[in-house]
């Protein structure tokens, strides 16, 4: 068990480095890697050291993202980010006169990856807080655990507002769903103009169904009428049906709270 203090401030420092992600390029960084095992080249080390500081005088703290896969291009961004914001707080004398050790692996954006992820950080590399995961499935499968072991953690860019609502110990750096969809919801009433609005969303992701939610309901509450709400599972590629139930309920507009790598095909 942690001692509070450490917890808390840990904590903190979390949330200050979630916010220089946010303002921080894709680009790559300079920090320190070590080569990951064979069995296991998904797995990073970036301590951003000079390779010298003994193992006492470091801060483990853990990542999880998705650096390969559908969703690949979220957690490239957000591991950029933070291997960035560790590089900079050790080049500053690192926390409390350690330097901060940061060891990142890929979970694919699937749930049971990140939770067996989440268990290696855990008990074997001993991190005393976490960065991730990035993509709200995997996010809220992770914030579980965490919170079973009382672990800070931060998702830079998870949006499910049930992330936080697993425990004290669970925070975030970016807006929700209800922000999202609501405002598009808005956008639709007042900045277009528009009365009628079809939704196409990929039913099997918690993160299209929180838009679709919100969306849908700020609509309601506008005065604009959702015609039909067509729905698709991850993996589908011909979206022709669904399109042809919408052009028939003629709306004026479509909302299509998904992933770009779905979206691009639907458009």
């Amino acid at each position: 068990m942690k001692k509070s203090k450490t917890k808390k401030f840990v904590s903190v420092l979390l949330v200050l480095m979630a916010i220089i992600m946010l303002l921080t390029s894709c680009g790559k960084t300079e920090t320190k890697t070590t080569e990951p095992a064979a069995d296991d080249a998904a797995a990073t080390d970036a301590a951003g050291t000079d390779g010298e500081t003994p193992a006492g005088d470091k801060i483990k703290i853990g990542g999880l993202a998705p650096l390969t896969g559908p969703v690949s291009v979220y957690g490239i961004a957000a591991d950029n980010g933070a291997q960035l914001a560790i590089k900079e707080v050790n080049a500053n004398g690192g926390v409390l006169g350690k330097q901060i050790e940061y060891i990142v692996y890929d979970e694919k954006g699937e749930p049971v990856e990140a939770t067996n992820a989440y268990n290696r950080l855990v008990n074997e590399d001993k991190v005393i807080a976490l960065i991730g995961d990035v993509t709200s499935g995997p996010s809220i499968a992770v914030a579980q655990r965490a919170v079973l072991d009382n672990l800070p953690m931060i998702t830079p860019t998870g949006t499910s507002a049930d992330i936080t609502k697993q425990g004290p110990n669970v925070f975030r750096a970016c807006f929700i769903d209800d922000n999202q969809g609501s405002l598009m919801g808005t956008f639709v009433a007042e900045n277009l103009k528009l009365k009628k609005a079809a939704v196409l969303y990929d039913v099997s992701d918690p993160y299209a169904q929180g838009l679709n939610d919100a969306f849908t309901a700020k609509c309601k509450d506008l005065g604009v009428e959702v015609v039909t709400t067509e729905i698709y599972n991850a993996g589908d590629t011909d979206f022709k049906t669904q399109l042809t139930k919408i052009l028939a309920a003629e709306p004026e507009v479509l909302y299509v709270p998904n992933y770009y790598n779905d979206n691009i095909i639907i458009l």
